[in-house]
């Protein structure tokens, strides 16, 4: 395994939960961990990264969740997804129909009469 940081390499502990044996070690790691992703500045990328990922993840979840209350959507979404499951169409070409039907990036419709 490599290490997921290029600024530290885990340390192998052990502990013991039952006789608190080797806590303060462990401690003492996790301590020097944090200070150390503090000062190279990787703590702060990976937490700005972490706040683009909750973005997207949030718009991805709004999405589903607008498909899901679009009128007529819950029928369609489920006869594409048979379709797809059954080789009768291409997930992308299921994928495009129901990023069509939001009407993304397309001109706004006129107010209904």
């Amino acid at each position: 395994m490599r290490p997921s940081s290029p600024n530290w390499s885990p340390p192998v502990l052990t502990c013991s939960a039952l006789t608190g044996q080797g806590l303060d070690a462990i401690w003492e790691k996790i301590t020097a961990h944090r200070e150390a992703l503090s000062a190279s500045g990787e703590l702060e990328a990976k937490r700005r990264d972490q706040k683009l990922r909750w973005m997207w993840s949030m718009i991805d979840e709004g999405l589903r969740d607008a498909l899901r209350r679009a009128p007529g959507m819950a029928e369609r979404v489920a006869r594409l997804e048979a379709d797809v499951r059954d080789a009768r169409t291409t997930p992308a070409l299921a994928a495009r129909e129901i990023l069509g039907s939001l009407r993304i990036g397309g001109p706004p419709e006129p107010p209904a009469k």
